[in-house]
Order: C-alpha cells, then structure tokens, then sequence
C-alpha cells in the first residue's frame, strides 16, 4: 500500500463511451453500412503531470442486406503521459480485415475517439475555430495507410485480405519554453516517431516509417492583442526500404486578436528540402510557405454563430512513400449551437501542388453536413450527410461519393477517487 498511495492520493478519472452509426453510402455497391466504437479510458491525474491509459474497439459492417456481409474489426490501445515539459503517446491497433475494403468506407465512415472527452466526438465535426495549420516538416496523411485507418482518405486500393494485420505505432514528444520577460519567450521541442506494420507479413501492406523533428522558437508579444512568432524546425524521416525525407523551415508567424469574438492567423517562410528514393539521386527544392486563418464568433437568435477559414501551403513527408509532397490546403467551418441544439458544416481540400506524376502526390477533399440534439448529460443523437474524394499518384482512389448518417453517442466521466 505504501506504493500505491502516491497514485491513489491523486484524482482518477474514468470515461466511457460508445457510438453506433448508421450510412448509406454512394455510388459504391456496398450501399449501408454499419460502424460501432467505445471508449474506455483512465486517467491519473498529478499536480504538474497526467497519465491517460485507453481502449478503443471498432467494429464496421459493411454491404448489409447483400450477403455476405464484410468486416473490419479493430481494437486499439493507447498510452500517453505529459508532464510541464514533456508528452509522450504510445498506441498499438490491432485490425482484421475479412473481405474487400473499399477506400470509399474509410472515407465517409466517422465516429473519431476523443480520450480526453467523455463523449465520443465525430470526425469532421462541426465546430467553427482558427484551428493549427500544417507547417514544413509534418507528415501528411497518405492512402495505403492499413485497413481501418479511421476517417481518413483510406488506402491506395481495395484490400483483400482474411487474416489479421498487426500496426503499431508510438510517438514521443518533449517541449520546453522558458519566459525571459513578460514579452518574450524561447522554446525548444522534439519529436520522435515510428509506426508500421508489427510483423513481416502486416508491413508489407504497412512499411515501417520513422521520423525524427527538431524545432526552436521565439514568441514576442508586442502588444495585448499581437504576438509574433518565429519558428526553425527540421524533419528528417526514412522508411524500412532505404528511402529519406529531409526538410528544413523558417517561418514567422503573427496572430492578432481583432476583437473578444474575432482572431486570425498570417505566417509565411520558406522550407529547404532533400528527398532520397531507394533507387536515384537526391533531389533538392526549395518551397514557399504560408499559414492564414481566420475565426470569428457572434451571438445569433438566442444562440451562439461561430466560423472559419483557412489556407495553407507547405511541403510534407509521405508515410508510405517517403517522398516529398508539396500541397495546398483550406479549410472552412460554420456553425450555430443553441442550448442543446447545434448545426454546422465542415469543409477541407488538400491539392499537391507538385503535379500528378510526383510519388506521393495526393488531392483529397472531404465535407460534412451536421445536426446534433443532446438528450441527456450523457446521451446525443445527430445526423446528416459526408462527401468525398481523393485521387492518389493519377489513381482515383474514391470518386466522389457521398453518405447519409443517422448516429447515437453516450459517454460520460466517473471520479474514481481523489480530492
């Protein structure tokens, strides 16, 4: 007991949660759909550090009414620890795949697991904010991630498999800030990650791939409602079959608050890169980069009216071909929320900016129609319609397809112990 009273001194929290959703998916042949997942996670919570353990199972079946029905289950276990200067998450998935997936299923399917929530929250949301842009050096999301990828764009092709493919993946972060006055701050960040398949048989549909991302900044406030920020920060990553990514940025970025219910965002830089292919010469580039958002927030009949938009340009790091790929992204969101009620719509596209022939160059875009009623505390039901699209190296992974959602979230939050 001696041992344990530390952890049991602190506050313990459990969430549980479940979602079930039903579709109808177009033009695939595989037209409903169903896609259930729960949540259970545990949280131990410290003065300055907090240790968060969760479990995600996920069960979708697909071509209902049209036997023989297709499966995906997966189960995912995470663990991730922060402290004031440090966070580090690690998740291991486990994904069964019986039958063919269609990339058009990864695409519309929805129900993304928050573990820092109680409830379930949807991907693709409809929640209106300034939202992060992707700066030089992050690593895109690419098709051919491994069934059950979740909401993203899916894989590069249909899937036929009948066994079970093992993925792991961990990332490890470490940050430090050190305020010199009450204008200006340094900091100081790492990163490290890896993820792919967990045995010789699950890589060859998911290749090993790590990368590694070094960053220091400086942040100046000029004035209650202007901060300046300046950014260098370089990634390298390489996969299993010899293949490496280097890019190298500086930006500046400035972020002005207009008013209490309006911020925005501009930045600008410029990103040095060096990709090596398994089998040629390295190439190197140069690319702009900039960053825009703006958000604004108002009362409206009763209710709160909340909106978005943003663009951004920057190079990235294709997990699955390692290759660099330029792109272009927007987003947009609008919203209205009263009470228990809320409304909204959701909106990304993502352009390669590199052409059509480049490896890894990839377009995608996605949107979402949302209503949502909270019945209870504890229990919500919504609904409403997805549309999508990608087209991966010229390959048209989905064709513009749309689906119709009707879905039920519960979840809520026990006090194990604390005080």
């Amino acid at each position: 007991m001696p041992l344990l009273a530390p952890i049991l001194a602190q506050l313990i929290t459990l969430n549980l949660g479940a979602r079930n959703e039903a579709l109808y998916i177009a033009p695939t042949s595989n037209h409903y759909l169903d896609d259930s997942r729960a949540l259970v996670a545990l949280r131990f919570g410290w003065q300055h550090s907090q240790l968060t353990l969760t479990y995600t199972p996920s069960l979708i079946l697909a071509n209902l009414g049209s036997p023989p029905i297709e499966r995906l289950l997966s189960h995912t276990v995470g663990i991730s620890s922060s402290t004031e200067i440090s966070r580090a998450i690690v998740t291991v998935s486990e994904v069964a795949v019986y039958g063919q997936v269609d990339p058009t299923i990864s695409a519309l399917s929805g129900g993304q697991l928050d573990p820092t929530n109680s409830q379930l929250q949807n991907g693709g949301g409809s929640g209106a904010g300034a939202g992060g842009g992707s700066g030089p050096g992050s690593t895109g999301t690419a098709p051919g991630t491994g069934a059950g990828a979740g909401s993203g764009p899916g894989a590069a092709q249909p899937l036929v498999l009948s066994r079970v493919l093992r993925v792991e993946s961990s990332t490890t972060t470490a940050a430090l800030a050190y305020q010199f006055s009450l204008a200006d701050t340094a900091g100081v960040s790492a990163l490290y990650s890896i993820g792919g398949g967990a045995d010789a048989s699950s890589r060859t549909v998911s290749p090993v791939f790590e990368s590694v991302r070094l960053g220091v900044s400086w942040q100046k406030l000029f004035t209650p409602a202007d901060t300046v920020t300046s950014v260098l920060a370089s990634t390298y990553g390489w996969s299993a079959d010899g293949t490496s990514a280097l890019i190298t940025g500086v930006t500046e970025l400035w972020m002005h608050a207009f008013s209490a219910m309006t911020s925005g965002r501009l930045g600008a830089g410029v990103a040095v890169t060096r990709g090596t292919p398994v089998d040629g010469a390295s190439q190197n580039s140069v690319y702009p980069t900039i960053d825009a958002a703006l958000a604004h927030s108002e009362p409206l009949a009763r209710g709160m009216l909340a909106m978005s938009v943003g663009a951004s340009t920057a190079p990235v790091i294709d997990p699955i071909s390692g290759a660099i790929d330029p792109r272009l992204g927007f987003t947009g969101a609008l919203g209205w929320s009263k009470e228990k009620f809320a409304i909204g719509a959701f909106g990304t596209a993502s352009v390669s900016v590199a052409g059509a022939g480049n490896q890894g160059a990839q377009d995608f875009a996605g949107a979402e129609l949302r209503t949502s009623y909270q019945l209870t505390p504890v229990l919500s039901v919504d609904g409403g319609l997805r549309g999508a699209w990608q087209v991966f190296q010229s390959q048209t992974v989905v064709p513009p397809s749309y689906a119709i959602f009707v879905g039920v979230s519960v979840g809520g939050s026990v006090h194990v112990s604390g005080h």
